[in-house]
């Protein structure tokens, strides 16, 4: 549903000042609960990857830890690369770890 952005290739390592940042949480506030948790679930990774977050299987995911496989272009050696689900990321994540639909 999220539609490529070109030219972002090489990373973009621009950021959201405190208030844009603000504004689009207030906006995520606003969208319906699943839509606002996997946006937020993007924001409070903190800058991973979209397309690895995206294809974590739901057995990759525990109460604690989320296993990404990283491979940086070397799709025969990926090693796990975990996240930790903190507590603010549990409650982010809640409407995604009910259902685990997707």
């Amino acid at each position: 549903m999220i539609p490529a952005i070109s030219g972002t290739k090489g990373g973009n390592t621009e950021s959201l000042t405190p208030v844009e940042l603000a504004e689009l949480l207030r906006y995520l506030d606003k969208q319906p609960e699943r839509y606002a948790a996997i946006a937020k679930a993007f924001l409070y990774f903190g800058g991973q990857r979209l397309r690895q977050l995206v294809s974590v299987p739901w057995d990759g995911v525990s109460d604690d830890v989320l296993v990404l496989l990283d491979a940086k272009g070397r799709k025969d050696s990926a090693w796990e690369h975990l996240l930790p689900i903190t507590l603010r990321l549990k409650e982010v994540m809640q409407p995604l770890l009910h259902t685990r639909l997707g």
